[in-house]
């Protein structure tokens, strides 16, 4: 857990680690890209455990955020810190997920790697982002060529 560590808890950044934090918690956390400063911010009843779930993830190469994923792959896993952004209750954790994203500006593609406003159930991710997604996991899977999935949405 050396790169996962506590902020905005009243003392400096590097002062408390989660690792030193016995159990999980609830709360918001937040992946910084630290080579362009962009953001994902997340929201978990279970902070530890989620963190590592996103390592784990980023680290094999399956992401769901294929932002996120071409970000680790393409400057590294040193690039990336791993932070609990507040400790929360379970009901403050959607109107504290959305204040982080609005705060970070992380739905913003331009600084960061969120897809959706936050909020229970990820919110709703816009036209465009669904449509990238799409495209992305459609063309990861396929075999096909673009111009071969053209041809055959031609004879469709």
């Amino acid at each position: 857990y050396r790169n996962i560590r506590v902020i905005n808890r009243g003392e400096s950044v590097e002062a408390k680690f989660i690792n030193v934090i016995g159990g999980n918690m609830v709360g918001i956390y937040c992946i910084t890209n630290i080579k362009d400063n962009k953001k994902y911010t997340g929201q978990s009843i279970h902070v530890k455990d989620r963190i590592l779930a996103h390592k784990g993830l980023l680290r094999r190469g399956k992401h769901y955020n294929c932002h996120l994923q071409n970000a680790f792959d393409k400057y590294g896993k040193e690039s990336f810190i791993f932070e609990l952004l507040e400790e929360t209750t379970k009901e403050e954790l959607n109107d504290k997920e959305m204040f982080y994203i609005d705060k970070f500006n992380t739905a913003n593609p331009n600084f960061g790697y969120n897809l959706t406003e936050g909020g229970e159930g990820g919110g709703t991710m816009s036209i465009e982002s669904r449509i990238k997604l799409s495209n992305t996991k459609r063309m990861k899977h396929s075999k096909l060529s673009e111009s071969d999935i053209r041809r055959i949405k031609l004879l469709i």
